[in-house]
């Protein structure tokens, strides 16, 4: 392992010396093709880890390595592992500098208001810095995209949120290589609150997040550039919630009405009194909730309304998904 970090800090220092590189230049030997396979399979199958800061999922990968060479044996697998490390390095350095684009549009829905929406991509271009509701991020504007058969994350945020509300997150990965984007859900954002607190918002989320994919896939400007069976979901509270129903979940809204006839004084019941919703009436007519069988990976963190979710709730959720639970969340 001595010799891999040495490897690193060597090929780093190569690296910002020449950032760019030829693949060509590379002795394509068995070692480094097994890298490359599981580069791309831990960047499309786990893209959480696109997340972390670099050094975080140089570790990530070294451990991927690690497990995944085991049986090649010591030589095979430490000839394996310091040809990840270079190529991961010379990967890293060039991604810390490329630049990411930034459109901000609106999507047209059929039964509601035009939704605004956030995109983010890599891209060529010099960044400045631009702002975005309470925020200053450095994006090219309107930059030629960069790349082909890119993988496509969602993002969904919680009540009272934005486009803008994971704007970071959405850089992050967007500078990895993915293009992201994030919706400001009608009826539950910052300015527009008429839907909160209402069984509307809950099953009106998720079929907004849908209408947002196929103008994804369809009609923005680079959809071609976009890999159609590559796409992912991040959702935050509210926005978990919608990101479990997009990839299958089916909620029981009558558990709404017997929490608060069992709990009066939980939050989620003084949250719809709060905002005079109507998810403690009756319920007269089953609600069509809209999956989305094209999203292949999702990221919820700390979801809302979770016990929505009752038995057989989760049955149709097949796809991997990595849950985050706040710590103090009851």
């Amino acid at each position: 392992m001595l010799r891999v970090m040495r490897d690193m800090e060597t090929a780093s220092k190569n690296a910002r010396a020449r950032l760019t590189i030829n693949v060509d230049e590379i002795a394509l030997s068995q070692a480094l093709r097994c890298f490359l396979a599981e580069f791309v399979r831990a960047l499309y199958s786990e893209f959480i880890h696109a997340f972390a800061d670099y050094s975080s999922v140089g570790k990530y990968l070294l451990t991927k390595f690690t497990e995944s060479f085991a049986s090649m044996g010591a030589t095979g697998m430490q000839t394996c592992v310091s040809s990840a490390a270079l190529v991961f390095v010379l990967f890293a350095a060039a991604a810390s500098r490329a630049s990411v684009g930034f459109q901000q549009l609106t999507v047209s829905d059929p039964q509601g208001k035009p939704l605004a929406v956030g995109i983010w991509y890599p891209a060529s271009g010099t960044a400045s810095s631009l702002p975005l509701d309470l925020f200053t991020q450095q994006v090219v504007a309107n930059g030629q995209i960069s790349g082909n058969h890119l993988p496509l994350i969602l993002i969904s945020h919680g009540a009272g949120g934005s486009l803008a509300s994971h704007y970071d997150t959405a850089l992050a990965l967007a500078g990895t290589g993915f293009v992201v984007a994030a919706i400001t859900h009608t009826g539950d954002n910052y300015m527009d609150q008429s839907y909160t607190g209402n069984r509307k918002d809950l099953i009106d989320r998720p079929r907004q997040i849908k209408i947002v994919t196929d103008y994804m896939l369809s009609v923005w400007q680079h959809h071609s550039r976009l890999d159609p069976n590559h796409i992912g979901i991040f959702g935050f509270s509210l926005g978990g919630f919608t990101a479990v129903v997009e990839i299958g979940g089916t909620p029981d809204l009558r558990r709404m009405i017997l929490l608060c006839s069992t709990r009066p004084n939980a939050p989620e019941c003084a949250f719809i009194k709060q905002h005079h919703g109507d998810q403690l009436d009756p319920v007269v007519k089953e609600p069509v909730w809209v999956h989305d069988s094209r999203i292949k990976a999702a990221v919820v963190a700390a979801p809302a309304v979770g016990f929505l979710f009752g038995s057989g709730g989760l049955q149709q959720v097949t796809i991997p998904v990595q849950l985050w639970r706040a710590e103090k969340d009851q």
